[in-house]
């Protein structure tokens, strides 16, 4: 059966660190494919210096082994 997993951060060097962990306990899984994306949203808080935050998001769909 197709799954998918959806992480998402607003590091990207953290959204990297969570794909690196999850692909490295995917021994029994068919990696399918990765989709990577990026959104803005306006944020007008005192932390945020640009105006708005920046997610950054992958899908991982991948397949376990022994169904179709």
């Amino acid at each position: 059966m197709t799954q998918v997993l959806v992480l998402s951060e607003y590091s990207e060097g953290r959204l990297q660190q969570g794909i690196n962990e999850f692909l490295n306990g995917f021994h029994k899984s068919r990696l399918i494919d990765i989709k990577f994306s990026t959104s803005m949203i306006p944020d007008n808080s005192d932390l945020s210096i640009t105006g708005c935050t920046i997610i950054y998001s992958a899908l991982i769909i991948y397949e376990e082994n022994g169904q179709s």
